[in-house]
């Protein structure tokens, strides 16, 4: 199998958005809600739907718009051959205790625009939806990022099957804390040149 390769990662942690190591947009003086719709704003982003999602999966939205803003990939390739690796410590759990007071309420009225966002692969749909991808999607819960599992499934799903590229990356809300890493792994090597094994996302994800 040909080599894999990091081509563009962002991030978003710590008052910080950042891609390819470079600070887009810095506010650590607000909420995580607040923090996550300001930077759609900077970014000018297009896509009303963001307002309707649980905060994680606007994590991941906005950690993917960092992602994407310079790069064409998910125009680069068929949408079946684009793959997405996930994975996340927290799971559902904010959405789920927001659900769970609709259920405690004394009129008892479940939420169902919460209910959507009980799953933690839920994020993963959101992107995909957003950008088109219908390749082979994965997600997976760890006690903290975990780079050896991430670059497993990733060579196995561009080894085993039609995959081409994979999106991958953590995207963990948790206690009002944003922590996001998003990157993408092609075979061509790009302008990063860094090969895809666990040690380089180690460092990645920690700057």
């Amino acid at each position: 199998m040909a080599n894999l390769f990091i081509t563009r990662y962002s991030s978003i942690k710590h008052g910080i958005a950042s891609a390819n190591g470079k600070t887009i947009f810095n506010n650590n003086a607000h909420e995580a809600s607040d923090f996550l719709k300001e930077l759609y704003l900077f970014l000018k982003t297009d896509y009303p739907k963001f307002y309707k999602m649980d905060t994680q999966s606007q994590l991941g939205i906005m950690t993917a718009q960092l992602l994407f803003n310079e790069s064409h990939l998910p125009g680069k390739y068929e949408e079946a051959c684009i793959g997405v690796v996930l994975s996340n410590s927290a799971a559902s759990e904010d959405t789920d205790s927001k659900y769970l007071t609709t259920l405690e309420e004394e009129d008892y009225f479940p939420s169902p625009s919460l209910f959507v966002y009980t799953l933690p692969n839920i994020v993963s749909g959101e992107l995909c939806i957003r950008y088109k991808i219908k390749g082979e999607n994965n997600f997976f819960i760890s006690d903290c990022f975990d780079s050896t599992i991430l670059c497993q499934n990733i060579t196995y799903l561009m080894k085993y099957t039609i995959t081409k590229a994979c999106v991958a990356g953590w995207v963990n809300y948790k206690d009002g804390i944003l922590d996001a890493f998003l990157f993408t792994i092609e075979q061509e090597a790009g302008n990063n040149k860094q090969l895809l094994n666990s040690e380089i996302l180690n460092t990645l994800y920690s700057n």
